[in-house]
């Protein structure tokens, strides 16, 4: 049994894997390593460790393997340790797994990645899905870094969904990196061999020349997460949203994390923030009950130009600091969160003064003027992150931090070290800092955020609790396409998106509109929402009191109902359902097309009967399953308006 197998367990059989360690690596002269087993692997229930040794020469390659039995996924983990005299050169690091090929229509599918858009559909988080039918070695690939580099999922989110056969029980597996480097996925078929494969290579495409192992020396593999399922892409969905929800996420303060309804200024007002500005949308936010406020970027200075100066909030806006504000939140039953992005200083700051010794200078001809980025790298430099924001959870009782980072890496790691070893150790650093803080301070929830989301992985997932996935925030449309389309992935606390209001505004065209295109991921309202007339904030108030009753159901099983929209004229429909299939919601948008459309419902079970309930006017009626299985009107007269129906199985 080798590790892929014994991950896969009973899934293994009829996808019809192929017994391979795992990781391959490929020599300066372009030639695959090969490895012979040592001995029988060790294994104790769902823990198996495989040791392999090189053919001929003097590398060890050390595999662990933890299998989560309830949800046929888990952890894949290797470390490659050099036992001979000289430095090895490699030029491919990668997690491989094969599979027999036989022709079959074997189906892919992959989601783009957090960048900004302002186009619809959205090009970020659209799923593609291709066949392959044919032989073509390396026929697709992704991958994570764009132009900018700013981040792993900035193109491509690190994760890959395979399935076997196009029927409606189909088995397949899903796969991503624990990983916030570079990286390429790849899918293949090849006639020669019968095999079809897919691998996640590691600082792809030359731009780093050669990863070195001096030594003695043993280099410890990004994490890969894989879970097998049955039931096509449909299965494949709700398996790794429950993996990643009940599993892989962090819990919070003994709970799975929930999402919970936040405030921050950022999109609406920005900079133009002080001590009584804020305090008029602590009042508006407790009015519509929002749970936890936070102040974004601005309060050390304003942003981007004084990034780096977090000892002390910025005297013109918070003569008396920021204790008064947090105070003033606390009084109005909120919680208090803050913004920060200690991985870059700009020239002249006080981070920059005090610690030049961490920060990398902008390298020749490359990156943007004035932006030093922090090296993780280095212990002291981690030690000096946790510290620096541990110090502002315990004076101001955060219980909320939007950490940011809105540099582009790579031309930093490169310069640092062209090998790519310090990416490696970037990434280690990065998940330490995070790891330390959440369990210094376990009342602190931490929502990752990088220019949106371009540092989405399972590295990142596995340590906070949600996701500002995108920069995006002002067209409804573009905000519930992409929130919908990461649901496709991730369970609906994960993405975060905001219902902003520009500084004046006073109300929407259409609110509930407004509201419900954010309203079924995790729920945020953003910018100067002290200027809503009464009405348009008791609306808010409204939606922010229903939501906390069926955000539980976010975070369980997801159904695309329509297809994904490809225009203006396609109506949007999805649904969520409780595990155990006893209650759950349906979300119907309307754009530019029919004011009515019908859509079957096929979670309800032939002979029960539901309660279906518009959440927006507290209308009920009773149908039969048969009846949701043929098909589920929907009346919507205005343009770009939706409804929102919670149902229960009676």
């Amino acid at each position: 049994m080798s590790p892929l197998t014994f991950l896969l367990g009973k899934i293994a059989a009829p996808l019809r894997a192929h017994s391979v360690p795992g990781i391959t690596l490929m020599d300066v002269e372009g030639r695959f390593i090969g490895f012979d087993l040592q001995a029988d692997p060790a294994i104790n229930g769902a823990c198996g460790e495989w040791l392999y040794r090189e053919t001929g020469g003097n590398l060890t390659l050390a595999i662990k393997v933890e299998r989560i039995e309830s949800h046929g996924a888990g952890r894949f983990t290797a470390a490659i340790r050099n036992d001979g005299a000289d430095v090895r050169r490699f030029t491919a690091v990668q997690f491989h797994a094969a599979f027999d090929w036989d022709q079959a229509d074997w189906q892919v599918r992959e989601s783009a990645g957090g960048a900004d858009c302002n186009d619809y559909p959205p090009t970020a988080y659209a799923v593609h899905q291709y066949a392959h039918l044919q032989e073509g070695a390396n026929s697709h690939s992704i991958g994570g870094f764009d132009y900018a580099r700013r981040g792993g999922s900035e193109k491509n989110m690190p994760i890959l969904m395979v399935q076997r056969g196009s029927e409606a029980d189909a088995p397949g597996f899903w796969f991503g990196l624990e990983w916030s480097g570079d990286w390429i996925m790849r899918s293949f078929a090849r006639k020669a061999d019968n095999c079809f494969g897919v691998t996640a290579h590691l600082m792809p495409d030359g731009m780093i020349s050669n990863l070195t192992l001096d030594p003695e020396e043993t280099l410890d593999f990004p994490v890969v997460h894989l879970g097998g399922f049955h039931g096509g892409f449909a299965g494949g969905t709700n398996s790794l949203r429950r993996y990643i929800y009940q599993h892989l996420q962090p819990e919070y303060l003994g709970e799975r994390p929930y999402p919970r309804v936040t405030y921050d200024h950022w999109f609406g007002l920005g900079n133009e923030v002080n001590d009584e500005v804020m305090r008029r949308q602590v009042d508006r936010a407790a009015e519509m009950g929002v749970e936890i406020f936070c102040h974004d970027a601005g309060w050390f200075g304003d942003f981007e130009q004084d990034v780096g100066n977090w000892n002390e909030a910025i005297p013109i806006k918070y003569p008396d600091g920021l204790e008064p504000l947090a105070d003033y939140v606390r009084s109005k039953g909120m919680q208090f969160g803050l913004w920060f992005e200690c991985e870059r200083a700009m020239e002249g700051s006080q981070a920059l003064r005090e610690h030049p010794e961490f920060f990398w200078p902008v390298p020749a001809g490359k990156g943007r003027k004035g932006n030093y980025h922090l090296n993780l790298a280095r212990r002291d430099a981690q030690d000096w992150m946790i510290e620096t924001i541990s110090f502002w959870i315990t004076s101001l009782g955060l219980r909320w931090s939007r950490l940011d980072y809105n540099i582009a890496p790579l031309p930093y790691w490169e310069a640092a070290d062209p090998t790519g070893k310090i990416q490696f150790a970037y990434c280690q650093g990065l998940y330490r800092v995070l790891d330390v803080l959440r369990e210094r301070h376990p009342e602190w929830m931490i929502e990752n955020c990088a220019s949106g989301g371009r540092r989405i992985d399972f590295g990142t997932i596995a340590r906070s609790h949600t996701h500002w996935f995108s920069d995006h925030t002002h067209n409804a449309a573009i905000c519930r396409a992409m929130q919908l389309r990461c649901q496709l992935l991730l369970p609906g606390n994960c993405p975060n998106t905001s219902v902003a209001v520009d500084k004046g505004q006073t109300d929407f065209a259409n609110i509930d509109h407004e509201i419900l295109s954010r309203a079924t991921g995790k729920l945020a309202f953003d910018g100067d929402i002290a200027s809503l007339n009464p009405a348009a904030a008791e609306r808010c108030r409204f939606w922010v009191s229903r939501y906390k009753e069926y955000r539980h159901l976010l975070v369980q099983d997801f159904q695309q109902i329509s297809p994904v929209p490809q225009n203006l004229d396609d109506w949007d429909v999805a649904a969520w359902s409780s595990y155990d299939r006893s209650e759950g919601l349906v979300a119907a948008y309307r754009f530019h097309g029919a004011p009515t459309s019908r859509w079957p419902l096929s979670f309800a079970t032939a002979g029960a009967h539901y309660s279906v309930t518009d959440l927006g006017n507290g209308t009920s009626r009773k149908i039969s399953g048969e009846s949701l299985r043929e098909g589920l009107g929907f009346d919507l007269p205005e343009k770009q308006s939706a409804t929102l129906l919670h149902w229960k199985r009676d």
